[in-house]
């Protein structure tokens, strides 16, 4: 049910095994929430279900979630750590937004598509993808630009947009080496990325989407 606990003031929740659905704002606002353990049942999420549980540290989704929604964690300014299972593959628009205070996000295999300012004003993140495959298959959205009474910002799917914090197979990335085998480079998924000087592609790469090295301004040499 909507808003089934929103507000409560319970610190960590758990959940039963036969647990599938979250509702949309389930917990929105549940401030004192310090830890979310999804348990491995769950199959959907619904919108803003944790948005602004701001006492929140760290989240583990469940394996059988395959997309987290519309602002899913959006101002959870506490959310330290944040671990994705190999099985989600969408991450709905500003699913992560505003979360200031993330410090490291580890993802999964199958992720696929990123919505837009689904990382906005996530700007100290260490992102961890598994393997070069696993990364250069995600999509990101294009950055989206918005406008209000004397602000004017840019939003970013693409968390290390702006950043040297890009781990692969848990080395930081300071020159980008994909591997044979791999066949395509993500939309966005270099855009503005500074911790890479060299970028070496193979032959086995037949796809590069839009912008993908868009504005990386310490590359030297592809």
């Amino acid at each position: 049910m909507p808003w089934a606990f929103s507000g409560v003031g319970v610190e960590k929740i758990h959940f039963p095994s036969t647990l599938t659905y979250v509702g949309d704002h389930a917990f929105a606002g549940s401030a004192q929430l310090r830890e979310l353990d999804l348990p491995g049942s769950l199959q959907e999420v619904g919108k803003a279900a944790f948005e602004g549980c701001t006492g929140l540290e760290r989240a583990r989704i469940g394996d059988r979630v395959g997309a987290l929604p519309e602002s899913c964690f959006e101002r959870c300014t506490g959310l330290r750590e944040v671990t994705l299972p190999d099985g989600l593959r969408e991450l709905g628009r500003k699913s992560f937004a505003h979360c200031t205070g993330l410090e490291k996000v580890l993802l999964g295999r199958g992720l696929e598509e990123v919505g837009d300012s689904a990382f906005c004003n996530v700007a100290s993140a260490k992102v961890h993808a598994p393997d070069w495959a696993s990364w250069c298959n995600i999509r990101f959205a294009p950055d989206k630009n918005y406008s209000g009474k004397n602000v004017r910002r840019q939003c970013s799917a693409n968390p290390v947009q702006g950043t040297s914090e890009l781990y692969v197979d848990g080395a930081q990335v300071t020159e980008v080496e994909i591997p044979e085998g791999v066949t395509a480079v993500g939309e966005n998924a270099f855009n503005s990325y500074d911790g890479a000087a060299v970028v070496r592609i193979p032959s086995t790469v037949t796809s590069i989407g839009g912008t993908a090295f868009y504005a990386c301004k310490y590359l030297t040499a592809v």
